[in-house]
């Protein structure tokens, strides 16, 4: 048997999909143009790339095919205009069960929706598929377009295409990866992000139950008929109550009333509209759905189909799972269960530990950016998004995963911009990352934990952190070109996988970072540290790789004048890569501060400026170079000569404009550090004919006719002696000290800071 599935990578097709393969059928499933279907990722399944308006693909799809199974559709009370859901739910069923019907199919299965139900009637009983209805009672552009949506089925049906209908409750359970309203709910709560409830009541059905009364309706629906696939009709209360015992989180014991709820959703909409990454608890829409009671009876097709009813318990339980483990919500919190066997005989509970925890709640970070405006103390007070708590300790989460205990984590100035807030509400890398997360990614320590199938490293190595992310951790197989060609930092599938999206370790709620005393890390992640490296030395293995991948970006020949904007972390690490590997290259530092400025010269750098006016800093490079002011009518004096490359760490729009400033016509600036976006008198740059060069982390880079990793250049250089650096780590602080270690790189040069280290042994970080 052949079947077409359209919806197969949504939550209820996934389902459907799988039960097919179970059962021994060949599966098309249509999947829109650059769709992410990790549902479908190595199932033997047939994609048929297109939409519901492509005619083609659903032709294609439908070719050949037994039967079909419509599942696609626009489900969601937020962020479509209303067109889309006609376009979508009307049009595009009118055009599937075209197509499957003149495909011939001897089955067609269109899934429908209890919103097209009336309400349960007055007397309390459960509606069910003969309860009437109108189109005058559905609220909302979902509920009416899915109703106009069954009349266009029904109208096929009447016309003698092979329809049958299917009605499913509020599915829950495996693979809601969307998530869809309700999984959002149950998200939410287990995020403890549902402080109170409404009084209402649901009809709750397992996804797998639902899947499988899709088949039983293709082999025993009669054409025309529908049937309501429900389960165990509950109180929103009663469900809520389910979710804790089965996750082992609070109770939720306050009920608030419809009036404040709908209120509320009107600022939780506009809240929204501020942050298009916030999706609202509640929209008018729902508020007002709530109000009604949404109890259906499924005996029709518990009779006539043989629908099965697994407890809502069991299903809640399922989806509990599944969204802990691809981390959509914490671990299960930690439980000492009594039992009444003997103290060695009973369970071992989970351990806990402390970690420094980032959470995106709009509440919080409208308070932070409010109240930060007065005191950068605000960002990191009990009320900002940031906290120290109490969070499982990780386990593996695969065979070729480990647990490493950490040593020593770096604050990276990216880790500042966080805490703080340093940037727009609109930048694009924030569909990269996932949230509540542990910071931290600059990380060495100790392998206390490996999975059987791990042979990079071993228990109780010493070893350095790879951070990102790539196709290896999030098991994806074959990895993409990116991985492929050792361009980690490029890989394109940050937001698929096994895991939550994020880039790299301290951006992904499912895998913790170096903000707390363990985390979990993908073997091809970590890189064994020599005997005769220090941890001190060790810690900057990842910001002089960004600085080295910089430096490979634009190298400068044997006599190059070579410009450093910035003397923090990345900038001083680049003149050591510098003064390593190209020693004929003349080294022009830019400093903020004196002390950058003594550690600038101490490290090789052969003149250093210290940073002030754009104007004082092209008199002093045109000082240097011997090269001519050139002064505009207005606006400082510009160079038509004079630097050869220009490595600019800050990436502010005032170094930017420094950069094409001094720079040689047709010089390259890289640009490795990133800061607010803003206007900048750019004429320079085209002018010249500059090349602004992006750089992006590191990964397998080529030194000296040899490609290695950059953590592999970087100890090498150091074990043979090629690599002087002097003591960087000028803060170190315990994990409870966050606030301060924070503080602290925020202001370096108030506290003369260079690296700030969490240290997680007592008295300093431990000897090699």
């Amino acid at each position: 048997m052949r079947a077409f599935v359209t919806g197969g990578a949504g939550f209820i097709g996934g389902a459907v999909v799988r039960r097919l393969l179970a059962e021994g059928y060949d599966v098309r499933a249509l999947v829109r143009p650059g769709e992410a279907a990790p549902l479908l990722e190595g199932l033997p399944v047939e994609r048929i790339v297109g939409d519901l308006a492509d005619l083609e693909a659903l032709q294609r799809g439908a070719e050949g095919c037994d039967q079909v199974f419509h599942l696609a559709a626009l489900y969601s009370f937020w962020g479509h205009p209303w067109e889309e859901f006609y376009r979508s739910n009307v049009e595009g069923t009118r055009n599937a069960l075209q197509t499957a019907w003149d495909a011939g199919a001897s089955r067609i299965v269109y899934t429908s929706s209890i919103a097209t139900l009336a309400q349960p009637p007055a007397d309390g009983s459960p509606a069910d598929e003969e309860t009437p209805s109108g189109l005058t009672d559905m609220l909302g552009h979902y509920k009416r377009s899915k109703f106009m949506a069954e009349e266009v089925a029904q109208d096929f049906a009447r016309r003698g295409a092979p329809v049958v209908i299917v009605n499913p409750a509020m599915p829950v359970g495996i693979g809601d990866h969307t998530p869809t309203p309700s999984g959002r709910m149950i998200i939410d709560f287990l995020n403890g992000h549902m402080p109170a409830y409404v009084d209402t009541c649901l009809t709750v059905v397992d996804v797998d139950d639902v899947a499988l009364g899709h088949l039983l309706a293709a082999r025993k629906g009669r054409v025309g008929e529908r049937y309501i696939l429900g389960g165990e009709i509950l109180t929103l209360k009663q469900l809520l109550d389910l979710l804790s015992e089965v996750s082992g989180l609070p109770l939720v014991r306050w009920r608030i009333p419809h009036a404040l709820a709908l209120a509320w959703s009107y600022v939780d909409v506009s809240l929204a509209a501020v942050d298009r990454r916030h999706v609202p608890v509640a929209t008018p829409t729902s508020a007002r759905l709530s109000w009604r009671r949404e109890a259906f009876s499924s005996a029709k097709a518990v009779r006539d189909l043989g629908f099965p009813q697994t407890p809502a318990r069991e299903a809640l339980r399922k989806a509990v799972e599944w969204y802990r483990a691809n981390g959509y919500a914490p671990p299960a919190p930690p439980r000492a269960e009594l039992t009444r066997r003997s103290a060695d005989d009973m369970p071992r509970p989970e351990r806990a530990m402390k970690a420094v925890v980032f959470d995106f709640d709009l509440p919080r970070i409208v308070y932070a950016r409010a109240a930060g405006r007065l005191s950068p103390q605000a960002f990191l007070s009990t009320l900002g998004p940031t906290t120290l708590k109490d969070v499982p300790e990780p386990s593996l989460l695969g065979d070729d995963w480990t647990v490493v205990r950490t040593a020593l984590c770096g604050v990276c100035g990216s880790d500042t911009k966080l805490h703080f807030m340093d940037a727009d509400m609109d930048n694009p890398l924030s569909g990269l990352v996932s949230f509540p997360c542990i910071p931290g990614h600059e990380v060495v320590g100790v392998v206390e934990q490996a999975g059987p199938a791990v042979s990079r490293v071993a228990v109780g190595q010493r070893v350095a952190l790879n951070p990102w992310l790539w196709c290896a951790p999030r098991g994806i197989s074959p990895v993409c070109p990116a991985c492929e060609a050792g361009h980690y930092f490029l890989c394109e599938h940050f937001a698929d996988g096994a895991l939550a999206p994020g880039m790299h370790t301290g951006n992904c709620r499912s895998v913790g970072g170096g903000f707390a005393p363990l985390l979990p890390a993908h073997e091809s992640q970590l890189f064994p540290i020599p005997e005769k490296v220090s941890w001190d030395e060790a810690v900057l293995a990842d910001p002089f790789s960004v600085s080295m991948h910089a430096v490979l970006k634009a190298p400068p020949a044997d006599g190059a004048r070579a410009l450093i904007y910035g003397c923090g972390t990345l900038g001083l690490l680049t003149i050591a890569f510098l003064r390593a590997a190209y020693p004929r290259a003349e080294i022009v530092a830019v400093a903020r501060h004196g002390f950058q400025a003594e550690l600038a010269r101490a490290m090789g750098a052969h003149a250093v400026v210290r940073a002030g006016s754009t104007a004082e800093l092209v008199a002093a490079v045109a000082r240097l170079s011997g090269e001519r002011l050139i002064e505009p009518r207005f606006g400082p004096p510009w160079l038509h000569g004079g630097i050869d490359v220009v490595y600019d760490t800050v990436g502010s729009a005032e170094t930017l404009a420094a950069g094409i400033r001094v720079a040689r016509p047709r010089a390259r600036i890289v640009i490795t550090g990133v800061s607010r976006p803003k206007r900048f008198e750019w004429t320079p740059h085209y002018f010249k004919e500059i090349e602004l060069v992006g750089s992006n982390a590191f990964g397998i880079e080529e030194v000296e006719g040899q490609r290695k990793h950059a953590f592999e250049v970087f100890f090498d250089l150091l074990d043979r002696g090629r690599l002087e650096l002097p003591a960087l780590v000028t803060h170190r602080f315990s994990l409870d000290r966050y606030q301060d270690a924070l503080l602290v790189a925020h202001a370096k040069g108030r506290n003369r800071a260079v690296k700030v280290v969490f240290d997680f042994a007592v008295g300093g970080a431990p000897a090699p």
